[in-house]
């Protein structure tokens, strides 16, 4: 496996123990002084943020999966495109469950040294998730 499939791997790796629930799975492939950015969060974040951010999202959904569109590997970063779906099965960020599945598009670029990640970007679609949760408006 080259270098380039290895990174990969820990990316898509990382993304699937997120969706089991396994924090402690995704802290592991975590560097410790990683720093995290994520759309609509003051970054950069801590892995204690981070952590604390990625608590929140497993409080207010469940059953969620990435579904792989293309990842691309280049140097030590990978770009992951991927689809977010999830059930809104609990408050999240002081909007109550809706019971919805929801889907968002999602971008991650992750940075990789020494088989750990040093830097995560995710790049989502919030306004999606919050009109398919009711807390705003659809456009007309």
């Amino acid at each position: 496996m080259t270098n380039l499939e290895a990174n990969k791997a820990i990316a898509r790796q990382f993304n699937d123990f997120f969706d089991g629930g396994n924090l402690e799975g995704c802290m592991a492939l975590l560097s410790p002084d990683m720093k995290a950015y994520a759309t609509g969060a003051p970054g950069p974040m801590n892995r204690d943020a981070f952590r604390q951010m990625a608590e929140q999202f497993h409080g207010g959904f469940s059953n969620g999966k990435h579904s792989y569109k293309t990842q691309i590997a280049e140097g030590d970063q990978v770009a992951t495109y991927a689809v977010w779906s999830a059930t809104n099965s609990g408050s999240f960020n002081g909007i109550p469950a809706s019971g919805k599945r929801v889907e968002m598009d999602i971008v991650i670029i992750d940075t990789i040294r020494d088989g750990k990640i040093v830097e995560h970007r995710g790049y989502f679609d919030i306004m999606a998730l919050l009109t398919q949760v009711g807390a705003i408006p659809a456009a007309a």
